[in-house]
């Protein structure tokens, strides 16, 4: 098994008697031929220890991720900005065919020695697990055990393409209401998982059918079947615009028409949509929120719920309020001029972003009978403008006024006051229009709305 070689510097904190494990999904992935960015240990002596020792060597960032179960976590970024995030667990049990049975899925319990790195254990028969494509489970208490294993379930069945075993619907559905004592943040790191993998329609359709929604508790539009339509079309949309669908001879006419018109901005919309924000998470992610709860009364007290930060809370906000604004710029049937662009982004924010591509993949879901050539190439035009300003043009989105409010002040003799906001934000919009371009008619343009 080949390991990251940051890791070989356990070596000095650790010896062969003292058995560390390599253990769960980089031995998976390993089997796999898939590369790992998260790596399990479990020590047979102090994790802590060990962990703050690697940590303060490689000058990594060291967390302790529960006190009861002595578990610690080190994140390693490199030059380059790529990270590797390393936890450190006590061994449960007294060896580690114990620990392994105290695991979720045989695929998962697997371990390999750090000192022997040639060997699987695989008690449970993960291996052979794997190559039959089959998700099992260790223990038939498994999820009873933790219910977050519920919606694990149907992470690794999309993303790594294997069959439940009979019987486990019945389990899933006879431990989910589990779901209600297990933390926001654990439930919000399965379900973004899943919606920043593959098939996301489907991983919908079955937390729709395990209940899941209900216990995280998320609620969801009445109409779901739509949003699963919808999850479908997004889905393959975003991986044409981010470029994980390369163009092909005999692509469609939608699709070569998209690409024609958006294809430039494939660098922008990977950063903007596939590069983890603050919260380490991926920004595409939240397209799916948005889907499931739009129309959802008072959608912002799920979204707290699932304990996401501010600002993605403010993101999936933005991206449901921006559908009627853009739906208005739209139906004027014609190509948005720079005010409405500058008007669009200042109702909307990014969710305006967002609010484009959700409308796109609509319509692309329309392909056959209610498929309107025309219509997607107007569209097509629209969402390249906006995309244009919000990427490239700074000063239909942000525009600096050509005189401050200070300025202002001193020029009428007012103080701070509301009349001063109102007047930069109509001087604003004159600069995107273009009728001021300097600061020398902008006092002059504020005279004459004074004297009126």
């Amino acid at each position: 098994m080949r390991i990251p070689d940051v890791l070989s510097l356990l070596a000095r904190y650790v010896s062969p008697s003292q058995p560390l494990y390599l253990v769960g999904g980089a031995v998976r992935d390993s089997l796999l031929g898939k590369p790992c960015s998260d790596i399990d240990l479990v020590c047979t002596q102090n994790p802590r220890w060990i962990a703050r020792k690697f940590a303060d060597e490689i000058g990594g960032d060291f967390f302790v991720l529960d006190d009861e179960r002595d578990t610690c976590r080190v994140l390693v970024s490199n030059d380059m900005g790529a990270s590797l995030v390393v936890d450190f667990a006590a061994m449960r049990g007294d060896s580690i065919r114990e620990d392994l049975a105290k695991r979720d899925f045989t695929i998962n319990a697997m371990a390999v020695d750090f000192f022997d790195q040639e060997t699987v254990i695989d008690p449970f028969k993960g291996g052979r697990d794997l190559q039959e494509k089959r998700l099992r489970v260790v223990s038939p208490s498994s999820f009873a055990d933790d219910p977050l294993r519920t919606i694990r379930a149907v992470r690794y069945a999309l993303n790594l393409g294997l069959k439940m075993e009979p019987g486990m619907t019945d389990l899933i559905l006879a431990s989910v209401s589990g779901l209600q004592h297990i933390s926001a943040e654990r439930k919000r790191d399965e379900i973004i998982k899943i919606f920043s993998g593959q098939k996301i329609h489907t991983g919908l359709q079955l937390l729709q059918k395990f209940t899941v929604f209900r216990f995280i508790p998320l609620a969801v539009r009445s109409d779901f079947s739509c949003a699963v339509t919808l999850a479908r079309s997004l889905e393959d949309l975003v991986a044409w615009l981010c470029g994980e669908k390369s163009h092909e001879r005999q692509a469609a006419f939608y699709q070569s028409a998209l690409l024609v018109e958006l294809g430039r901005f494939r660098e922008q919309l990977r950063n903007h949509y596939l590069v983890k924000n603050r919260s380490r998470r991926e920004n595409r992610s939240l397209l799916y929120l948005a889907i499931i709860l739009d129309g959802v009364t008072n959608p912002e007290c799920y979204l707290r719920g699932l304990a996401l930060s501010v600002d993605e809370i403010r993101q999936v906000t933005d991206h449901l309020n921006a559908g009627p604004v853009l739906q208005e710029l739209i139906d004027k049937g014609s190509t948005p001029e720079p005010i409405d662009i500058y008007r669009y982004f200042k109702a909307t924010g990014s969710g305006g972003l967002d609010a484009a591509v959700t409308m796109l993949a609509k319509q692309a879901g329309l392909i056959g009978s209610d498929f309107s050539q025309a219509q997607w190439l107007y569209l097509l035009q629209i969402t390249g403008k906006l995309m244009e300003a919000w990427f490239h043009k700074p000063e239909l989105i942000a525009p600096i006024p050509l005189v401050n409010g200070e300025v202002l002040m001193r020029h009428l003799g007012l103080d701070a006051g509301p009349i001063i906001g109102q007047l930069l934000e109509q001087l604003k919009e004159e600069q995107v229009k273009g009728s001021i371009t300097n600061a020398a008619e902008a006092l002059q343009w504020i005279d004459l709305v004074v004297e009126k």
